[in-house]
């Protein structure tokens, strides 16, 4: 066994033992139009969702809108995470081989004709001059660093404190589902508390609503693998119009 794979093996391991997965396990649901539809239907049931507007509604661009936030949110929840982590040095551990490589073929260019790679291999079997080409071009495409446009670092540096100022659920409720609601549903995102008496109170409006909707149809949990409760989305609405940080900036 190779000293790379005993290494990636022993970051595996660290990871499993802190709790951590060494896999994405968010597996969302797909939304449809089928999908679309009962997210509506459950955010005109709300109370006051009879005073909403929806004829207009483009079903289409608004399953588009919910992707792209879906698509943020499992951003911010890898950004990190010990994923992003196995990610980025698995990057580092190909630019190191591909410089061995490259290294390997420069020495075998130098090399005397008869040398060579191919000088020897049985005539009967593929000339491996047309793979080993392939892979060098590959492994000089992996060491080319994209050039990066001036000024692009504080840009982001702020869109990583943006998708990781809070939980990775706090985010998508309250940064990104509450801008979608509000451009189709033409009002602002908010909630309604009452008391019912000694045992306790119920959170609840529009916004909750079809935020609970989008949740449960995507099948997206809590850290603790239960649905968000009506409380939790409206917490994550007020952190996120108070600019409450709850979680550490990624490095």
């Amino acid at each position: 066994m190779t000293k790379m794979s005993n290494k990636h093996r022993s970051r595996q391991r660290r990871s499993s033992r802190a709790g951590f997965p060494t896999a994405p396990r968010i597996a969302l649901r797909k939304l449809d139009l089928a999908s679309v539809d009962r997210i509506i239907r459950t955010t005109l049931s709300a109370p006051g969702g009879d005073k909403l507007i929806v004829i207009s509604i483009d079903r289409k661009t608004l399953i588009d809108d919910l992707d792209d936030a879906l698509t943020h949110y499992l951003v911010a929840a890898e950004l990190g995470s010990p994923l992003a982590e196995q990610r980025d040095q698995r990057w580092e551990d190909i630019h190191k081989t591909s410089r061995k490589l490259l290294s390997l073929l420069r020495e075998d260019q130098r090399d005397s004709t008869g040398r060579r790679i191919g000088s020897y291999y049985p005539r009967t079997e593929p000339n491996p001059s047309r793979i080993i080409l392939l892979v060098a071009f590959a492994a000089i495409r992996a060491r080319r660093r994209i050039p990066n446009p001036p000024g692009w670092r504080p840009y982001v540096e702020k869109h990583v404190r943006w998708l990781t100022s809070r939980s990775p659920g706090d985010f998508l409720i309250g940064e990104l589902l509450a801008p979608v609601f509000e451009r189709y549903f033409a009002k602002v995102a908010g909630y309604t508390t009452r008391e019912i008496g000694i045992k306790g109170s119920i959170t609840d409006g529009p916004f909750i609503r079809f935020a609970d909707a989008v949740l449960k149809e995507c099948g997206l949990k809590n850290a603790r693998g239960r649905s968000y409760s009506l409380s939790s989305i409206a917490n994550a609405l007020t952190n996120a119009r108070k600019g409450r940080a709850r979680r550490k900036h990624a490095a």
